[in-house]
């Protein structure tokens, strides 16, 4: 996806002057879809991204030269990219093999050398399974993998990371059509054929089988039934479900109208094994089977090699270190509105799209060019913004969402899986302008990737926090996407329903379509969602105003309020004068209003309330009680 050509490039035209600058340009053009790039041109500005970059650096490895990706964020020109490129050599790390022979019926610690694991360990986990010659790896379990399973286990009555989609097909020979093609998919791809095992064992692990068949079961509808009416019905939160221990994470249901021939079809897939960039994987390589184009696929990498990356990553780096130094003096945790439950169940989350104008989106990718910031940076900054005037704090924390895969790993764009890990964000607004605060935002998710992998109850505990106490309540994901899917998926597919949901109670996520945004905020039920989404929109269009300005902007000059609002809080809602006998006191004209509307509710606190009646016995009562003790008035 590209930018609109008339913001393409700020730059005149300067052609490639020697062998590397060539090379540059070459593959600026391959990863960016461009045809012609001149060496003053900018990454990011000929639509760049976070996850482009990873095919920007592979590319420049095949020709035997690398860049780190924080040079590629703070020198996205080809020019001064140039003098940062360095000879590639292949990263001294290689993945442990897999020690599991072909036809072995027993397993044993020797054979897997990515877990720490007794021979008893190993048989409860494989106590039920009938034929072990059929298992091809045990490894344990990445950060988000584990963070899914706590939520999992917290609730086993519904599942709020089960991902449902309902579609409607042609006929059942479209369904089978459709299953080939899942089948054809989870043969590729190791964590698809993946179950999760955790009883009775120190430390979850996930098993991988070399062959899972991919059963399709058929619902059946009563004729005095609505047939889409019921399969909506069964993708609600409440009716989610999927037992981990049973691989493949991912089922199909589906049910036939009998009038009309159509198959409704429900696809439920697990988060635990797939993420973002994942469905994208899944759709490419259905759609490819479908077309038979499945020659043109990349070879499959398999998911433990991210796995065994993430435990070498992990001793590369002082995590310790650098977390606490972000967040040592913490004391208490950022909860918007209050809110303070990280767990919840999805129950109770309330969600608003919105589609932003193309002006506005224009407007934030030119910002953002002149800045020499990305999208991603600002958004996290409107969102802190945001988060900093609904918990009334100046220095505020949240979850933020990263892809997961800048682990060096040269193969690990076309891996299937689950990457994506939520690690802390501290953004400090106290007496700080926005275009310091935007950079300082930007820095810090940059030095983040180095930790991508680390796990969030692990930052959490570098605060001065109790650990029991979460750390936020609310999260932003910055997410590189396809375009919305609105109507057909193609002639013989038309997609239904599909649904995401949180736990956390404040969420908001940014859909980067390459040329527009999306905002989809996730609120709590007690929070108005669509207010929480104009919040966000009005910060943005000051944020984009205080950047343009040639004048230095506090944060604390930034409204977040529209005109509508402003108007109702400080005329409307003031609008109080009455008329009172002046000569009365207070308890005076109380006593009159008691003996006006008893029965009336005169005051609320939370799921409590008193009527007058009620509330002036009280008063009374606690008069008496005063007296007792020789109180008197005044």
């Amino acid at each position: 996806l590209k930018l609109d050509v008339e913001i393409k490039s700020s730059q005149e035209y300067v052609a490639p002057r020697d062998e590397i600058e060539e090379k540059l340009a070459n593959i600026f053009s391959e990863v960016l879809n461009v045809e012609k790039v001149g060496i003053y041109d900018n990454f990011f500005e000929l639509g760049g991204h976070s996850l482009l970059i990873i095919k920007m650096i592979n590319s420049l490895n095949k020709i035997g030269l690398t860049i780190s990706i924080q040079d590629i964020f703070s020198s996205p020109r080809l020019i001064d990219m140039k003098f940062l490129l360095k000879p590639f050599k292949e990263n001294s790390f290689e993945t442990p093999a897999n020690l599991i022979p072909n036809n072995c019926n027993k397993i044993t610690p020797d054979m897997l050398p990515m877990l720490d694991i007794t021979q008893e360990e190993i048989n409860i986990i494989t106590e039920d399974i009938k034929d072990i010659s059929n298992i091809q790896d045990i490894y344990p379990l990445s950060s988000l993998q584990k963070g899914i399973l706590f939520h999992h286990l917290l609730n086993n009555k519904f599942d709020t990371y089960v991902l449902p989609s309902l579609f409607v097909l042609k006929n059942k020979k479209r369904l089978d059509d459709l299953i080939d093609a899942l089948q054809f998919v989870v043969n590729r791809h190791d964590v698809l054929r993946t179950s999760i095992q955790w009883i009775d064992i120190k430390e979850a692990v996930q098993v991988v089988y070399k062959e899972v068949p991919l059963v399709a079961k058929e619902i059946t509808i009563s004729q005095d039934e609505d047939i889409k009416t019921t399969m909506l019905s069964r993708i609600e939160l409440t009716n989610l479900y999927m037992d981990l221990t049973i691989a493949p994470l991912l089922q199909i249901e589906y049910a036939i109208d009998e009038n009309s021939n159509k198959c409704y079809v429900i696809f439920k897939l697990h988060h635990i094994v797939c993420d973002h960039v994942s469905l994208d994987i899944l759709v490419r390589e259905i759609t490819a089977y479908l077309d038979n184009q499945t020659n043109h696929l990349p070879e499959p990498v398999p998911y433990r090699n991210f796995i065994a990356q993430g435990i070498y990553q992990k001793n590369q780096y002082d995590e310790e270190l650098f977390f606490k130094e972000k967040l040592f003096n913490i004391t208490e945790p950022t909860l918007p509105y209050g809110l303070s439950d990280a767990h919840g169940d999805g129950t109770r989350i309330i969600e608003n799209e919105t589609i932003l104008s193309k002006e506005l989106s224009k407007q934030i990718r030119l910002v953002c060019l002149k800045q020499g910031v990305t999208p991603a940076a600002f958004f996290h900054v409107a969102f802190a913004i945001v988060l900093s005037k609904v918990s009334s704090k100046d220095d505020v924390v949240f979850g933020t969402v990263l892809s997961g895969r800048y682990q060096g790993n040269r193969t690990i764009e076309n891996m299937f899986g689950m990457f994506i890990n939520t690690l802390p964000i501290r953004v400090s607004l106290e007496d700080t302008n926005i275009k310091e605060v935007i950079k300082e935002v930007q820095k810090y998710l940059l030095d983040l990737l180095d930790y991508e992998q680390t796990s969030l109850a692990f930052a959490q505990s570098c605060s001065e926090l109790e650990n029991n106490t979460a750390l936020f309540s609310a999260m932003f994901n910055y997410r590189h996407s396809a375009a919305p899917q609105t109507q057909a998926l193609n002639d013989d597919m038309e997609l239904l329903a599909s649904y995401e949901r949180a736990t956390y109670p404040f969420n908001l996520m940014v859909d980067d379509y390459g040329e527009d945004f999306g905002l989809n905020a996730h609120i709590d039920q007690s929070v108005n969602a669509k207010r929480v989404s104009s919040y966000i929109l009005k910060t943005i269009e000051e944020i984009i105003d205080a950047l343009d300005s040639k004048e230095t902007k506090n944060i604390q000059d930034i409204s977040i309020l529209t005109q509508k609002e402003q108007t109702q809080l400080t005329v409307e809602y003031n609008q109080t004068k009455t008329s009172y006998a002046k000569e009365k006191t207070i308890h005076q004209l109380f006593e009159e209003q008691v003996v006006k509307t008893p029965n009336s509710i005169a005051v609320v606190y939370e799921d409590k309330q008193l009527t007058y009646k009620e509330l002036n016995e009280k008063a009374n009562a606690l008069a008496n009680h005063l007296l007792t003790f020789n109180i008197q008035p005044d």
